[in-house]
């Protein structure tokens, strides 16, 4: 096969305070034809470094490109200038961005931005470029393309959105695609159709892929070959077969180890890689993983490997295939955290009733308005001692729900009982006393946490509003939350910028913590996290559970980790609750074609496993919609003539499993 890029000794630096930061150090990279090569790492890698030095988007970043050339199509991108990558950027390479809503300018509409990419470009008219872009947003499978055309990013749904994207990135037919996470903020099924739509338009065009994810799951599902970077430089480099069945770098090895699969056992602790990605400003001699492998030598602390080839593979290992490997290994590492508190069946701590949450849109000039449905109806309880699961896609009204449990909103109707006690009865002394027994961990970890406070002073907030403690106690207690959740007392100075993403998540799981809660509501708390760091909080959060006797809401879209932390598992859609029970019953069994479908999207880590991924047609229907019959209705195969004319209410089966369809199977 014919190289396309080929990426040689590329070696790129960012300026600092102290000095120039090497963040990339000789980099060898090459991509075929229509072949696609997935880019895997932890954040800090040096992934999206590598992305950007191909496009030369470096240059704006505050990069500069030291060393080694970038070929592509006969030209070396790294000694052309940016006039010269002008012409090649958008036509001949195309990028997808992570996040489309910073991507996306939310001033013009979708349509004046596709066809700004096809009048600079292909040199079209105006009226040629609107005819075009609207044959683009149908080519990527947007509904009724003649009227989205017309409307602007904050108007359609994420998974529309990052359709747009790719839509802008494949307007010139490039050669080829450069994908940075572009499903990472997306739900299950989402993910699955954009993946579904990268692979058949990749077949269509042959165009080549170089795909950047910290979610081996997709990897497995989408890559040719799979490039693992870690600290700035390659350690392996193997086709996805090879490297899924025997991965020879022990952090490859690692990586896999922390993915939470199917056959993972509940309530045992996930494996992780101790320790974090060095500073590049100041980097380890030798091999830069030798801090956090488990079988480091003399050797490995002193001298660099060289990426060599063993086998089909590229490493840069000294000691490569050290330790025994297969996939069912991913089943088989777990170490037995300590006794939780088991869930009583009797007892309920908060109990929601006929719940429901309406948002009024607009002003009503004539007649009633329109209003988003976020929750409408829900009731169930969660039980002592228990973590409860809620999944569901994006719009389901997940968070809602758990916005509402808090009280951090008023419902519209219906309401919520802690403890006995119906919260809306509260005055707001009461129900600000009652809140000291519930807390929250929110999905952001850079967004949750004041950038201005220390982190002592964010951990000691809820105890300076609800405990009346002496400035030493206050301090002594903020040490021995530090402590609890694995970071060093002495941090207390700190300020959030000072820390890694996973580092501020605890500190975020300290604050909750900080009064002794009963109850923690945990939004997505873990989803913006990589998948070593991920499994680091999550036993952090089971520690603690049974530790201190906490019981949880936790909610999110990666359903096999909600499996592995939740006793019982609720699935949300459009409002309504549709299937709730026992997590391996309804994530292993499902009997609702909802909660089917979300679980046939999971991505596995296996390519043998490719052709099984389903995606679920279609996206989930706005929430100002009304509704009659189901409202899966037109996404279901299953859907009859009384799906269509009454909703079905959520009804009691066997083994403490509710479900509300006409048709279960």
């Amino acid at each position: 096969m014919t190289d396309l890029l080929a990426i040689k000794s590329l070696s790129v630096a960012f300026s600092a305070r102290t000095g120039p930061m090497q963040v990339l150090d000789a980099v060898d990279l090459k991509i075929a034809a229509g072949e696609t090569v997935c880019l895997v790492g932890e954040s800090g890698s040096g992934k999206t470094a590598t992305a950007m030095s191909v496009m030369r988007l470096i240059d704006f970043k505050g990069g500069a490109i030291t060393d080694g050339a970038v070929q592509f199509d006969r030209h070396n991108l790294a000694a052309l200038s940016q006039r010269e990558m002008s012409v090649l950027r958008g036509r001949r390479i195309g990028l997808v961005f992570q996040e489309p809503m910073t991507a996306l300018d939310p001033l013009f509409t979708v349509g004046q931005q596709i066809a700004e990419v096809l009048i600079r470009h292909r040199k079209l008219s105006r009226a040629a470029s609107r005819k075009a872009a609207i044959s683009l947003l149908d080519r990527v499978r947007i509904p009724d393309p003649e009227q989205r055309i017309d409307q602007f990013p904050h108007q359609l749904s994420g998974g529309m959105r990052q359709r747009v994207m790719v839509a802008i990135a494949l307007a010139c037919e490039p050669k080829l695609l450069i994908a940075d996470e572009p499903t990472t903020a997306l739900d299950v099924t989402i993910q699955a159709q954009i993946l579904q739509l990268l692979k058949d338009i990749q077949a269509e065009t042959g165009m080549a892929m170089l795909l950047i994810t910290h979610d081996l799951g997709v990897a497995a599902t989408m890559a040719d070959r799979v490039v693992v970077m870690y600290a700035g430089r390659i350690v392996e480099n193997a086709p996805a077969a090879t490297l899924f069945a025997r991965p020879a770098h022990p952090y490859t090895r690692g990586l896999l180890r922390s993915v939470v699969t199917k056959g993972l056992a509940r309530n045992e602790r996930l494996y992780s890689i101790e320790g974090s990605i060095p500073d590049l400003a100041d980097p380890p001699s030798g091999c830069r993983f030798h801090a956090r492998c488990p079988r480091a030598g003399l050797q490995c602390r002193v001298a660099q490997p060289p990426l060599e080839l063993q086998g089909k593979s590229l490493v840069a290992c000294w000691r490569p295939h050290e330790e025994p490997f297969t996939q069912a290994a991913l089943t088989g590492r777990v170490i037995s955290v300590a006794e939780p508190v088991r869930p009583s069946d009797d007892a309920a701590l908060a109990r929601v009733v006929a719940l429901k949450k309406h948002y009024p849109l607009g002003r009503a000039w004539l007649g009633s308005r329109s209003v988003v449905r976020a929750v409408d109806g829900v009731s169930l309880e969660i039980r002592r001692g228990e973590t409860l699961g809620i999944i569901g896609e994006s719009g389901s009204g997940k968070s809602t729900l758990g916005r509402l449990l808090l009280h951090l909103e008023r419902p519209t109707s219906g309401h919520v009982e802690f403890d006995g006690q119906n919260l809306s009865d509260h005055d707001t002394r009461s129900l600000r006393a009652a809140r000291r027994h519930m807390q929250m961990i929110f999905q952001d970890p850079y967004g949750s946490i004041d950038p201005r406070w220390s982190i002592g002073d964010t951990i000691a907030e809820p105890l300076t509003v609800h405990a009346k403690l002496t400035g030493d106690e206050r301090r002594q207690r903020v040490r021995e939350l530090l402590d609890q959740v694995g970071l060093d007392p002495n941090w207390a100075t700190r300020h959030p910028h000072n820390l890694s993403g996973g580092q501020r998540q605890r500190v975020a799981i300290a604050r909750a913590i900080a009064l002794n809660p009963r109850l923690i509501v945990a939004d997505e708390a873990v989803s913006a996290l990589d998948v070593s760091v991920r499994a680091q909080v999550i036993n952090l959060l089971q520690d603690i559970k049974a530790r201190l006797g906490l019981t949880y809401l936790f909610i999110g879209h990666e359903l096999n980790l909600v499996r592995h932390i939740s006793d019982r598992v609720g699935v949300m859609y459009l409002g309504r609750l549709v299937e709730i029970g026992p997590a391996d019953a309804v994530l292993r069994r499902p009997v609702h074609p909802y909660t089917k479908a979300l679980v046939a999207a999971i991505p596995e880590p296996d390519p043998a496993r490719r052709a099984s991924m389903a995606a679920l047609d279609g996206e989930i229907p706005a929430l100002i919609a009304q509704f009659q019959g189901c409202r899966f209705q037109n996404r279901c195969p299953a859907a009859s003539a009384l799906c269509r004319e009454a909703e079905p209410e959520l009804t009691a089966l066997t083994g403490g499993r509710a479900v509300a369809c006409h048709h279960p199977v």
